[in-house]
């Protein structure tokens, strides 16, 4: 009845109550500008326009570019391709880098698995991680229920800097970033990047647990993906992911894993300090 009451309120002076009843709600009809409405019809028409409405903007996602769609800390990564990943052969790198070439052939062929990056920062995870989308980004792909291979949508998400938003739109409800907005993005990728998990929690050896906000997040984040790929960073071990998480929520993040660890690859910002 309150929306019934709302939808009232639009009409004007120039409303009148028709002996009629809507056949579907039985509710007596308003003459609204000549026409006969039922206010339950109306308030249902224009609920159903606004969710169309909000569905088209969601669809409209994979026609977006992939720097549109995501959500960076560190802009470089812009320009982040596995062609500018240098490395020295028979590397740890090198070897790494071969590894995500083949996880994109068998992504580009349809595979569905996750990938997890871990290792020292500064080896190279979320310019690899950035460099898959790229390359999937440009390629038509063929998944299950698909007559033909069709272009798929792509996003690289800072999972720090997510969280950061989300927070600020409690507090601003006018900001488009807000939580709706990230769980239907993250609902709606085909191949999403979570880069740095665990950077929220701080140090690498903090003995923090994660707050609920952040495994409501995550566990809404690993229910809407269970059948698409989603490739994460992280410099924690896994030990540490399962002290800061839910033992379940890791069971999820591994599910159908391909790893690429970095023991040994050196920090490249901080590879030519002089002291």
């Amino acid at each position: 009845m309150q929306q019934i009451g709302n939808v009232l309120k639009t009409f004007d002076k120039r409303m009148i109550y028709r002996s009629e009843a809507c056949p579907i709600h039985s509710v007596q009809l308003l003459e609204f500008e000549g026409e006969a409405k039922c206010p339950k019809c109306f308030t249902n028409h224009e609920n159903k326009a606004l969710e169309n409405k909000i569905n088209t903007q969601f669809a409209n996602l994979k026609s977006l570019s992939l720097e549109r769609k995501s959500l960076l800390s560190d802009r470089t990564l812009l320009d982040a391709t596995l062609e500018n990943y240098t490395v020295h052969a028979q590397t740890e790198a090198y070897f790494n880098k071969q590894m995500v070439i083949e996880c994109v052939d068998r992504l580009e062929n349809g595979q569905v698995f996750n990938i997890i990056f871990q290792g020292k920062a500064g080896a190279g995870k979320s310019h690899l991680a950035y460099a898959i989308l790229r390359a999937l980004n440009t390629r038509k792909i063929k998944s299950i229920g698909d007559d033909e291979p069709v272009q798929k949508s792509c996003a690289f998400i800072s999972f720090e800097l997510m969280l950061r938003k989300v927070r600020e739109s409690y507090k601003k409800p006018e900001l488009i970033l807000n939580e709706f907005y990230f769980l239907r993005l993250i609902e709606q990728i085909d191949f999403l990047v979570i880069d740095d998990l665990g950077a929220e929690s701080g140090a690498i050896d903090t003995e923090k647990t994660a707050t609920d906000f952040v495994h409501k997040f995550l566990y809404a984040l690993s229910t809407s993906r269970q059948d698409k790929v989603t490739i994460y960073t992280t410099n924690l071990t896994s030990n540490s992911l399962m002290a800061l998480y839910d033992k379940k929520l890791i069971s999820r993040f591994f599910k159908k894993p391909k790893f690429i660890v970095f023991k040994e690859t050196k920090d490249y910002r901080i590879g030519d300090i002089p002291f």
